[in-house]
């Protein structure tokens, strides 16, 4: 009866175990990280009675957690992808949004330029040429909301960043407290529920960065895409959120060992945030502000080119900051670099770093590309290159270094340089009188250099043939068909063949205010080419960075759907490993508590037996 009672209990407490872990399957059947657990059961040694074997019950040998290692690798390399895409694809969306919202540089563009035409039609009236006054401030109120409202966006993934970072710094810690954890434990069964803690913590640091791991006896390591040390054991690395050593306003990822790997970073939020600021936001910045310097740059040189009301020659319209030189915080020698735009045409929307080695400058773009470099540096011979002029001023040490931003500021920094609606140059500066009777007429006078100190002087053109003419009643000089005739700044073009005897009055515009030559002249600055060698103008460059992040933002949708539809296979195929069935669990249920209702009847028998036994051998 012993035997028979042993035997009865051993399925009574396996049946208890199988209905504790049943119901810790139920329980947790919506945990996230939750793995199934089974019961392993084993039959205890049979027992020898003469030529038989007579069994002793069973044992339980473990409860083992249904995983597996494939698939969760696999989910939380998925995941990391997805988080990537999901944060490149919101701020994606966030800036074309900005870009093409009803406020946009295109439309006050649009309005600027449409009311230049107002006061071409109109150029002797004040109100007509405030109201050019007023397009051109919001036209720069424009461009400075959208270059903040850039600068909000990066300063919000500043912050994002850090947070980032210490959430990963938090997570690597939890993990080797686990890894400590689980080996100290002990026992002849793995510690299920604290193995699924930390896989749990491993996909949520997945989340943050792309991560690979290794295991090591009952610990697992934890590295990032790169290779850099997160986790080792019991030891957690930190990564840090530090000042960028050009600019302190932006935020690097610096690892354990203090070097940058803000370009060494794939997968999770992390690497959405720095991949997006490296190549959308910061290129639209440089490219919004390249566009507010070329327009800037083709309405300065148009208006300087005309005369106001009230005779002088016009001036700016607008003024943009200067380029940007930001010293390296490890700079050591005293140097300091000031930069202006030699050649608009020449400008590109890449940021720069300039280095000293001892003797020579050289530059690349913060990409990594070389960048020929020319002059020395002097006020007298500065250091040119992709239309950049720059003049350094103290004495730089072997291994200081400059990170150059040539149109990040320009945006923000746009204004409005005339107030007095009387000084727009609306009029030429010059008119040209043919006398009567010419047989040749003027095709074109046009301004070439506004500095030329005798521009406004009097000059009286005189043909002596059809070939030869005299400035001023002197010399003979050679005219050549369809070739214009300079002098003093400015450039006569003629159509027709000259004949001797034919005169033309090149003077000062003194009564020029009805005249709106320069007007119009401003308003084809709308389509002049300036950037990329004179091929693109400003407004095309602004339609080009629109479409380009539209472009952009297409792409981020489509691959964020992608890794939608990869990490709902990759967690569809771990679930149907480690996920909870509660149909299966029902019958599990089932089944073990009739075991233990079998279990304890058979306890009941031994028991009846064992008594009826006693009582007989009483009797």
């Amino acid at each position: 009866m012993a035997d028979l009672l042993s035997t009865g209990i051993s399925g009574l407490l396996a049946s208890q175990v199988g209905l504790q872990t049943v119901s810790q399957n139920i329980s947790n059947a919506s945990t996230p990280g939750y793995s199934r657990q089974t019961v392993n059961l084993a039959a205890r040694q049979p027992e020898q009675t003469g030529g038989y074997f007579i069994g002793q019950g069973v044992d339980v040998v473990g409860i083992q957690r249904s995983y597996s290692q494939y698939l969760t690798t696999a989910l939380w390399n998925q995941d990391a992808s997805l988080q990537s895409a999901t944060t490149f694809n919101q701020l994606t969306s966030d800036l074309n949004n900005l870009l093409a919202g009803s406020n946009n540089v295109q439309t006050a563009l649009d309005r600027f330029y449409s009311s230049i035409q107002d006061a071409a039609n109109a150029p002797a009236s004040v109100p007509t040429r405030q109201a050019v006054l007023g397009s051109a401030a919001s036209l720069a109120s424009t461009f400075q909301t959208l270059d903040q409202q850039l600068g909000q966006q990066s300063s919000q993934i500043n912050q994002q960043i850090t947070a980032s970072v210490a959430s990963i710094n938090s997570l690597a810690q939890g993990i080797a407290n686990l890894n400590q954890q689980i080996a100290s434990a002990g026992g002849n069964s793995p510690p299920n529920d604290l193995l699924d803690q930390r896989d749990q913590m491993v996909q949520q640091l997945a989340e943050q960065v792309g991560i690979t791991t290794s295991r090591q006896g009952t610990n697992i390591n934890v590295f990032t895409g790169n290779g850099q040390t997160l986790v080792n054991g019991a030891t957690a690395l930190t990564l840090q959120a530090a000042p960028d050593p050009y600019d302190p306003t932006q935020v690097d990822v610096v690892a354990s060992t203090g070097a940058n790997i803000d370009g060494q970073l794939q997968g999770g939020t992390l690497a959405g945030l720095l991949s997006y600021r490296s190549s959308v936001l910061q290129p639209a910045l440089n490219q919004l502000g390249q566009v507010a310097i070329a327009f800037a740059s083709a309405v300065n040189t148009q208006n300087s080119q005309g005369m106001d009301l009230n005779g002088n020659l016009g001036g700016n319209l607008f003024t943009v900051p200067p380029p940007q030189v930001l010293p390296a915080g490890s700079n050591s020698g005293t140097a300091s670099i000031s930069a202006s735009i030699g050649n608009v045409g020449a400008l590109t929307a890449n940021d720069y770093v300039l280095r000293f080695n001892g003797s020579n400058w050289s530059a690349t773009t913060t990409g990594g590309n070389p960048v020929s470099v020319s002059g020395t540096g002097t006020a007298a011979d500065p250091l040119t290159f992709d239309g950049l002029q720059l003049v350094v001023t103290g004495s730089a040490a072997a291994g200081d270094s400059f990170e150059v931003e040539p149109t990040r500021a320009a945006a923000g920094g746009i204004q409005v340089a005339v107030t007095d609606p009387s000084q727009l140059a609306l009029a030429a500066p010059v008119n040209v009188t043919a006398a009567s009777g010419n047989q040749a007429s003027v095709a074109g006078l046009a301004v070439d250099d506004v500095a030329d100190p005798n521009l406004l002087a009097p000059v009286q053109i005189a043909f002596t043939s059809a070939t030869t003419y005299s400035i001023n009643g002197a010399g003979s000089f050679t005219y050549t068909p369809g070739t214009p005739i300079q002098q003093n700044g400015w450039s006569l073009s003629l159509s027709g063949t000259p004949a001797a005897g034919d005169s033309f009055s090149v003077s000062a515009n003194t009564n020029g205010a009805g005249d709106n030559s320069n007007a119009l002249a401003i308003g084809r600055t709308a389509t002049l080419g300036v950037l990329n060698g004179g091929k693109i103008s400003a407004g095309s460059a602004y339609a080009t960075l629109v479409a380009n992040t539209g472009t952009i933002g297409a792409q981020a949708n489509t691959n964020l759907t992608t890794q939608t539809s990869l990490f709902q296979q990759a967690q569809q195929a771990q679930q149907s490993v480690a996920g909870v069935n509660l149909d299966e669990e029902a019958g599990n249920l089932v089944k073990f508590q009739q075991a233990y209702q079998a279990s304890a009847q058979v306890i009941t028998t031994a028991n009846n037996l064992f008594n009826a036994l006693i009582n007989a051998v009483r009797s």
